[in-house]
């Protein structure tokens, strides 16, 4: 069951971001050489293995060097909360294969798309580590959630800019009359 949890990275990051949610699971690289998260309780004696559920915030009171292992559904349902982007993930039968895209709850745009990934839980965990990504860098930048600035297709200042999947900053007159667009690689529409 690797693939059903984060990676020991995005766990990590989730950490770094804030996420401090109760997991079963927890990774200790000393116990995890294989990959798969191991369920660790540090007691006085030595590390046991058994089932209890604790939060990032509560590990380091204990001063463990554990971090919690959340399950792909549960790192997806507090990006989503939380942080206000929904990963997606759909199959694509004429393809026969998985896509995966983000989207800004906030404009409801997409601002991530990609295509070819021949498991579901494969396009989970990437769309899960694109949308830490973007949320790492708009802690800096704020590029991700500005609401102000210059439009990147007209040019024109705007107090309403939306993420587009190319990464840019479009005002909602170059959506409407659609000089936004752009396609993919694969020759599928960013935003319909």
């Amino acid at each position: 069951m690797k693939e059903a949890f984060c990676t020991y990275e995005q766990a990590l990051k989730l950490k770094v971001l804030g996420f401090d949610w109760e997991c079963y699971e927890f990774w200790d690289l000393d116990f995890c050489t294989d990959g798969i998260p191991m369920k660790i309780r540090k007691t006085r004696s030595k590390p046991k293995v058994c089932v209890v559920s604790e939060r990032n915030s509560m590990l380091e009171r204990m001063g463990s060097p554990l971090i919690t292992a959340p399950t792909l559904a549960c790192a997806q349902k507090w990006i989503r909360d939380i942080k206000r982007l929904s990963v997606q993930v759909s199959f694509n039968p004429g393809k026969e294969d998985w896509y995966c895209c983000i989207v800004n709850m906030d404009s409801s745009y997409n601002i991530f798309s990609k295509f070819g990934y021949m498991s579901y839980e494969k396009a989970l965990s990437e769309g899960i580590s694109e949308a830490l990504k973007r949320i790492e860098s708009s802690q800096t930048s704020s590029i991700l959630f500005r609401h102000s600035g210059k439009c990147n297709i007209c040019g024109k200042q705007s107090d309403t800019l939306i993420p587009i999947a190319t990464e840019e900053l479009v005002c909602p007159e170059c959506i409407k009359s659609n000089k936004f667009y752009r396609k993919t690689n694969d020759e599928t529409p960013i935003v319909t």
